[in-house]
């Protein structure tokens, strides 16, 4: 232990070190300072070590500062002898982690400054648009007529996906009006309009408009029933070709609950696209002739549809806060509370459940499925 009297301290780049103090100190007296040419020490010094703060301040001071020589070691550059601080390395990591602490506090701090800005602007707009929306009920003059006699004309002249659209959009509307009749008679038309030699068509439908005529499709695979399962079956593929376009088109996630209940409810209706998006390899050939395959099919099909359901689950349902995190009270076939308890109970039996990159798996075995059924459809 010496005493030193500090002269100056800057901060410099020493070696691997970007920002180190450098402490230019004279030693008071003894026989330390008789080792080097110079009658003045160079010390390199962190800026984490706890001598930097006493350091700064003899700087001003002049005072003298008690420092143990055995704490450094010895480094020549260039000729000239530093003693570098022997914790040094300890000390300049553990300022990289505050750093990078507080690097991340500031980001989540600016990231929930922005959503809080957001949520406000959300808000404010919400408010502007339901006093403008009051504002034009006000003046509004009202006339009233039955729910059920609202029906879209279908214009003839209008683009296959604008005719299709109008046909799905009084589907859905006879549908929540509980028009039975008009239902059936609008679900027919359009799936007569895609069916067979016409299945292509169904391609060129606007992404836009997937939503509403996915919705329509989906009822058909869902309630309409006149002995051939069949009609389900293509009803079921088509609701599943629009929805997935409008998704991934246009970001909508909207109707992706609709296909979860689809493969809740009625996963059987496409069970043979869930089976080609993963296949068992033991039942090609052969294996696929024997009197249990047709039944293995259907139970991989099962299964396969279990990640997908946990993918599309994302979408509108937060597992971990056992929330719905879209509107529950939308027409758009969204499972009930205890229907997401039916799944999750099932999907944690089954092998996915340990797998952490089953969203994954089910994202892929998702677009498979799509580009199974958009295959289908050069038929």
């Amino acid at each position: 232990m010496s005493k030193y009297r500090i002269i100056n301290a800057t901060t410099v780049k020493f070696g691997k070190y970007d920002d180190v103090l450098r402490v230019m100190a004279e030693r008071e007296k003894g026989f330390w300072a008789s080792l080097f040419s110079s009658g003045n020490t160079q010390f390199i010094i962190s800026k984490e070590s706890p001598l930097t703060k006493l350091i700064q301040n003899r700087t001003n001071t002049g005072n003298l500062l008690d420092i143990n020589e055995s704490m450094f070691k010895s480094s020549v550059i260039n000729g000239t002898t530093y003693l570098v601080e022997s914790k040094i390395d300890a000390y300049e990591s553990a300022k990289e982690q505050r750093i990078e602490k507080e690097r991340k506090e500031l980001q989540l701090k600016t990231q929930k400054e922005r959503e809080e800005r957001e949520a406000a602007e959300r808000k404010r707009k919400i408010a502007e648009e339901e006093r403008s929306i009051e504002e034009a009920l006000k003046n509004a003059t009202i006339h009233r007529i039955p729910l059920s006699n609202l029906q879209m004309v279908v214009d003839e002249n209008d683009s296959f996906s604008g005719q299709m659209t109008a046909i799905a959009g009084n589907a859905n509307m006879s549908f929540l009006c509980r028009n039975n009749r008009e239902f059936q008679n609008s679900i027919i038309k359009l799936y007569n309009k895609v069916h067979g030699h016409n299945s292509y068509k169904l391609r060129t439908i606007a992404a836009k408009d997937g939503q509403c005529i996915g919705l329509a499709f989906i009822k058909m695979a869902l309630y309409f029933d006149n002995g051939d399962f069949q009609v389900n079956e293509i009803a079921a593929q088509n609701a599943f070709y629009c929805i997935y376009k409008n998704y991934k088109e246009t970001g909508n996630t909207y109707a992706l609950p609709a296909i979860f209940t689809l493969l809740l409810k009625k996963p059987r209706a496409l069970e043979d696209e869930l089976y080609r998006s993963n296949p068992d390899p033991e039942l090609v050939g052969f294996g696929g002739m024997t009197l249990l395959a047709p039944y293995r099919r259907s139970d991989r099909a099962m299964v396969n549809r279990l990640p997908i359901m946990k993918f599309l689950l994302q979408s509108f349902y937060d597992e971990g806060s056992k929330k719905f995190t879209i509107d529950t009270t939308l027409p758009y076939h969204i499972p009930s509370e205890e229907e997401v308890v039916k799944f999750t109970n099932e999907y944690v039996q089954s092998q996915y459940a340990n797998k952490k990159e089953s969203i994954s798996i089910g994202e892929e075995y998702f677009n498979d499925m799509f580009e199974d059924i958009n295959d289908q459809l050069d038929v």
